[in-house]
């Protein structure tokens, strides 16, 4: 199972100059400890560096819990930037950690370090110099935004250090703006930094169900007839809409399939209707729509479910409470022609959001079984622990932000897209 520390070991009010050699004297002291208490050794292994950005001193204090439930073959130095802006105090003030566990099939104790720096007013803004020299030297370094992109320059300057950079969209607190500004990054950083979204994770088995509609011979030619797209997702009453998860995977589709944008509308009632073209001209309908809803709520903020999650990669599992981020996917339906015969491939997302049904309506009304099939809903820190895990660049994610990207910013205008 993915276990939680079996011991943490922490300092606070390190001085800035000291915190090197402060981990270094509590490595000691748990080397030390284990023996003699068990004849445990302990080693300060490094793998990479993680670098979290997270608004706020209770959300850095999320991130902490998520970084230290990750497996101990997973990040050994994480450097955690709480920004406070609009808090009096102290500049820069630190604490250290040492997060150790014991390795499924071991008996020694491996220890993960944790720098947390608290930044308040002015100087949270001006981060990078702080974290360059704590991150361990020829090794990956992957900076993970908890929240949404900080304005300035701290993104760039971390950036230039960084070979992955992880966001989650869902939270993202002005979609438009920052999704727009993060398909900018992906685009001129492209050469430099491999990037990825919680959010595309998320969309796995929709992307995977969608595919399968379109396997058997007798639908394959409908793929290249669809002539509208409608796509929901959940909104809860009151809270700000975030389409980017409808984007994305209205994204994918596109790029996949050579669609271009064409023109795009944005309706009163929040839906974005948005005109395509097929690779030979033919027009297709794209209409993205809130659900707006109470019930979600109780999955996203207060369910205490749980079951068993499989890592595949590493046949890890965890109890983990369900998930169901804001944004959620909660129906497709795709409006296809074939030959003059209709039919409509439809993904639902059931009551219980834990599960999606598949139906497929033929122009003769012949509907194929419903078929049930379990949604992902990782929790945080399975999210980081799979994206951790991947060190490439995702050409097909990139394609897809970029393809979104353009959807996003369409106003009614005619607006060349990209294949």
């Amino acid at each position: 199972m993915m276990q939680a520390p079996v011991t943490r070991h922490e300092a606070h009010d390190v001085p800035l100059n000291k915190i090197e050699s402060t981990l270094s004297n509590l490595s000691r002291e748990t080397i030390s400890q284990a023996i003699g208490n068990g004849g445990q050794a302990a080693a300060r292994s490094s793998v990479m560096t993680l670098v979290t950005y997270a608004q706020g001193s209770d959300q850095a204090d999320r991130v902490s819990q998520a970084i230290a439930s990750l497996k101990s073959n997973l990040p050994s130095r994480a450097i955690i930037l709480a920004a406070q802006p609009d808090t009096q105090g102290a500049p820069l003030t630190a604490s250290v950690a040492l997060n150790c566990q014991i390795p499924h099939g071991s008996t020694n104790l491996v220890c993960a370090e944790q720098i947390r720096i608290d930044a308040r007013g002015e100087a949270s803004r001006h981060l990078a110099g702080v974290v360059l020299p704590l991150l361990l030297t020829e090794l990956p370094v992957f900076v993970w935004w908890s929240d949404s992109l900080p304005a300035g320059e701290l993104v760039d300057n971390l950036l230039e250090t960084s070979d992955r950079a992880l966001i989650d969209s869902s939270a993202f607190t002005d979609p438009a703006r920052d999704f727009t500004r993060f398909g900018e990054l992906v685009k001129t950083q492209a050469n430099r930094t491999a990037f990825s979204d919680f959010n595309w994770t998320r969309l796995k088995p929709w992307r995977e169900l969608t595919a399968q509609f379109f396997d058997p011979n007798q639908y394959r030619p409908y793929l290249d007839g669809v002539q509208h797209l409608e796509i929901e997702y959940a909104v809860v009453d009151g809270a700000t809409a975030n389409p980017v998860q409808a984007l994305l995977y209205a994204g994918w589709l596109a790029s996949r399939l050579g669609w271009q944008t064409w023109t795009g509308m944005h309706q009163s009632n929040g839906t974005i209707r948005i005109g395509l073209r097929t690779q030979l001209g033919a027009p297709i309908t794209l209409e993205i729509s809130p659900r707006r809803t109470n019930q979600v709520l109780d999955w996203w903020a207060t369910s205490s479910a749980s079951w068993d999650v499989q890592d595949g990669a590493n046949n890890v599992h965890a109890s983990e409470p369900l998930t169901v981020c804001p944004g959620a996917l909660m129906r497709v339906a795709i409006q296809s022609f074939s030959n003059g015969h209709p039919a409509t491939f439809t993904i639902l997302r059931g009551d219980d959001m834990r599960y999606a049904s598949t139906v497929i309506v033929s122009s003769e009304g012949e509907t194929q079984p419903q078929r049930r099939t379990p949604l992902d809903t990782l929790g945080e820190s399975s999210l980081l622990s799979q994206q951790l895990g991947i060190f490439y660049h995702d050409a097909i994610f990139d394609q897809a932000v970029q393809a979104a990207c353009i959807m996003a910013a369409s106003d009614g205008q005619r607006t060349r897209g990209t294949r």
